[in-house]
């Protein structure tokens, strides 16, 4: 009976080791890990761990590397800052790439020290108040679709995500379209307009 016991537990084991990963949705915090790019370098041994490497390779990409204290790292990342009035599509290379939000939280330097790559919201806020479309896991295409909450207070003019480096692109932008009730406002004034320069040619 035990012998059974013991290899449906190995069976069980092996099982779980085979089948794929899937990565879900975890958001990170740039606050609290260590100096960011300090001058003597950081490495898993170095004895300035924690502390963290950053660069940043265009305007709205950047890589972030956590080198933890004690040995081992956390990351490389890729960091993409994107505009919070529009919706935002990554494609991810599988279903195990690691992402979330990169949040500056608590503190107040970070914003500075990684040159805006970071989601500047209050510390105690919940980043999924902000957020309209906030996937959990990407779907049967590897992809995850962000959007955003217009007009909720706090909400910053850009949001920073986080990928596993070289395992995410962005597939696709889109603002917004506008509801039928504002298209239909829209088209009214544009009337009431044409209307109101008619007359004032009629008058003259």
């Amino acid at each position: 009976m035990k012998a059974l016991l013991r290899f449906t537990f190995l069976l069980a084991s092996a099982a779980i080791l085979v089948l794929p990963v899937s990565a879900q949705r975890l958001d990170k915090k740039a606050s609290g890990l260590g100096q960011v790019n300090p001058t003597t370098g950081c490495s898993a041994g170095s004895s300035n761990t924690p502390c963290v490497v950053f660069a940043q390779s265009s305007t709205t990409q950047g890589q972030w590397t956590n080198f933890l204290f004690g040995g081992g790292q956390d990351g490389p990342y890729d960091l993409f800052t994107v505009p919070t009035t529009q919706d935002v599509t990554f494609q991810l290379t599988g279903s195990n790439v690691a992402f979330g939000s990169f949040l500056c939280g608590f503190d107040t330097t970070m914003i500075t020290q990684l040159g805006g790559f970071c989601t500047n919201i209050a510390d105690t806020a919940d980043p999924a108040t902000f957020l309209s479309l906030d996937p959990l896991l990407p779907d049967g295409s590897n992809q995850v679709t962000f959007g955003f909450n217009p007009g909720t207070t706090g909400l910053p003019a850009d949001w920073v995500f986080y990928f596993t480096a070289g395992d995410a692109s962005i597939a696709q932008s889109t603002v917004a379209t506008p509801e039928p009730a504002t298209l239909t406002l829209l088209a009214g004034g544009l009337f009431v307009l044409g209307n109101f320069k008619r007359r004032l040619r009629r008058q003259n």
